[in-house]
């Protein structure tokens, strides 16, 4: 049996979906040295390039080896090991994503913190009992809109239907997002509306024109309710990823401007004509980021200006004041939009924020700050404790008290 075979059943085996034929076979095969070979190899890939980048480790791949010899050998039917098996898919797959690691690094997350043996069982109940009573929830979709007249509107609390009449516009709510529809040619003077989320809150918005907005937690958009210019210009703070509609008048392109309120970025625009995109620009970032993920779009501060292709950032840094162009990971910065957290090269103090913001609690940190960077994914659907029970695998220790978490790090000297 190949070796690309023989990992596609240990996945198979985590994920429960192997055949009682094949789950059979495999208990069969990983009794066998050569497979032993095999599955200690994978361990050792597996965790040169593994979550939160802990790097080789032969004591921990020995453990891993180990785990997964102690369940073949252990178990006395196949439904036992299925058991087994999803006890450990259970507990961690719904919050982490690893791209082509998910099994191996599974049974390592499975074996350093929920050991299955009976010393450990009813220790290990208690304190994740104590662990999680005080745990704090994840995000959720909500966030206030505000109308003209000044009037407000907790949109988490509303049941579906139509919200208010803007003009000649209709605010609907459905399925948890706003649509604005405009009917007639709108008003002569304009109408504004603003949408804001708080910390732990993020949603969804169809603007008048059919561009489609998502905004992240403690973030905001002010923008007509009907766009009857020869531009279309909204404001926002925080983050939003922008899906531009295309908009004609008069045979051309109405262009699609975005104006970055946060006061210390005063100045900041992005113009665009129809295009995908993400605009980062938290006032407690260092810096101010627009992602592009399809079209074009030019960004300008000041009297400096770039013009992006798909692919790239334009990175404006608060303190020096410059704007430059990087090639950009796509997926890190949308993955907010697609319920994840994803993390390259991040410092401790970028994912604190993110976490922050997303959990609605204030963070500290206990002693230096690492200089580690690391990588990896979580959904954003985890809890809080099982975010930090993640991060304490890569040496970063924690505590939660009421809605404040101190963090600290313990990072092996030499």
């Amino acid at each position: 049996m190949s070796k690309k075979t023989f990992k596609q059943l240990i996945n198979g085996y985590l994920n429960d979906t192997l055949t009682q034929e094949e789950l059979t076979y495999f208990l069969q095969l990983i009794k066998q040295k050569e497979s032993q070979k095999n599955l200690q190899e994978a361990i050792e890939e597996r965790l040169s390039n593994q979550f939160f980048s802990w790097g080789t480790d032969n004591d921990k791949s020995a453990a891993i080896f180990q785990r997964i010899m102690e369940i073949a050998k252990n178990t006395e039917s196949v439904e036992e090991s299925k058991v087994i098996g999803l006890n450990l898919k259970r507990k961690f797959y719904p919050f982490i994503k690893i791209a082509a690691a998910v099994a191996v690094l599974l049974s390592a997350i499975g074996y350093l913190l929920f050991s299955n043996t009976e010393d450990t069982r009813v220790n290990r109940t208690k304190s994740t009992a104590q662990h999680y009573q005080h745990d704090i929830p994840p995000g959720s979709n909500k966030a206030v809109l505000t109308l003209s007249g000044g009037s407000t509107i907790v949109l988490d609390d509303m049941p579906d239907g139509t919200l208010s009449q803007q003009g000649n516009t209709k605010v609907i709510k459905h399925n948890g997002k706003l649509a604005y529809t405009t009917s007639g040619a709108g008003a002569k003077d304009n109408l504004y509306n603003t949408i804001s989320t708080p910390f732990g809150g993020e949603y969804q918005i169809e603007l008048p024109d059919g561009s489609r907005v998502w905004l992240n937690a403690a973030s905001s958009i002010h923008f007509p309710t009907a766009f009857t210019g020869r531009e279309r210009q909204v404001e926002i703070s925080g983050e939003a990823y922008f899906e531009v509609a295309p908009l004609y008048a008069e045979g051309k392109k109405v262009p699609f401007l975005v104006k970055v309120k946060t006061a210390s970025l005063a100045g900041y625009e992005v113009q665009v004509l129809g295009t995908h995109f993400n605009i980062n620009a938290y006032e407690d970032e260092p810096v101010i980021r627009t992602t592009l993920a399809e079209g074009k779009v030019k960004v300008s501060k000041g009297d400096q200006s770039v013009l992006l292709q798909p692919a790239q950032v334009a990175v404006s840094d608060k303190e020096t004041g410059g704007l430059n162009i990087r090639s950009a990971n796509v997926e890190e910065a949308i993955a907010w939009k697609t319920g994840m957290f994803e993390f390259h090269d991040a410092n401790l103090q970028s994912i604190m924020r993110q976490l922050s913001r997303w959990y609605d609690v204030e963070v500290k940190f206990s002693g230096a700050v690492s200089t580690k960077l690391y990588n990896g994914s979580i959904r954003r659907q985890a809890t809080l404790s099982q975010v930090l029970q993640i991060l304490k695998l890569a040496g970063v220790n924690y505590s939660i008290e009421n809605r404040t978490v101190t963090v600290g790090t313990t990072e092996k000297k030499g």
